[in-house]
């Protein structure tokens, strides 16, 4: 966190964000590349919005369990999201899985393409959360990653939730959350990555809300 913390106090926003995307950047390419190196069907298990940031403690507001008050609450308001995602640039989390799928889509989705450029249809479903940067794949996993693969398509429709509201509840010290003001632990992410996003993203909203 050293550098997120050079950064910040320059004032950096933009270089914030892309110290984010470069720390989430592994875990996008690891989950579009496990299908491909593993047996059919043994591939990771998609990355779910909340529970793969495993926060195991209470929200005091609501007394409510992390990720039930995340989904109650910061429910997705696609009114609220200013511009479209990009594939090609933002924090998007698919997890390629089917056998035939991950094979059908290579050469086929794309510019020049049989099938075109990456479109977004109603198969394509994704919630984006702020500030932690990141965009939860929870359909259509394979045309996502292939957009992803080739580096162009956007996401117009999606569900944004903002948890700028819950940032200060907990922090990551590298191994685990800890509540504030507490010594024990209270859950570990999937990946420590999401623990440095989840920093990362604290600095951002503070700055952004400075602006």
């Amino acid at each position: 966190m050293r550098r997120a913390a050079v950064l910040k106090k320059q004032a950096n926003l933009v270089g914030l964000q892309d110290l984010q995307k470069i720390i989430l950047k592994p875990i996008q390419a690891a989950h579009i590349l496990d299908a491909y190196i593993k047996p059919a069907h043994s591939a990771m298990t998609e990355l779910a919005w909340p529970e793969a940031l495993g926060i195991e403690c209470r929200v005091p507001s609501s007394n409510e369990w992390f990720s039930y008050h995340a989904m109650k609450y910061c429910s997705p308001s696609p009114e609220k999201h200013l511009k479209p995602l990009d594939l090609s640039t933002d924090i998007v989390l698919p997890t390629c899985w089917h056998p035939t799928s991950i094979i059908s889509t290579l050469g086929m989705i794309g510019s020049g393409l049989p099938a075109g450029i990456f479109t977004q249809d109603m198969n394509h479903r994704v919630i984006y959360v702020y500030p932690l940067g990141i965009g939860w794949v929870n359909n259509g996993n394979h045309s996502i990653a292939q957009g992803i693969i080739r580096g162009e398509g956007l996401l117009y429709e999606y569900g944004y939730v903002e948890i700028v509201d819950l940032m200060d509840l907990v922090h990551y010290d590298g191994i685990g959350w800890k509540v504030r003001g507490q010594s024990s632990y209270s859950g570990m992410p999937v990946y420590p990555e999401f623990g440095w996003a989840w920093e990362i993203g604290r600095m951002i909203a503070e700055l952004e809300n400075k602006l």
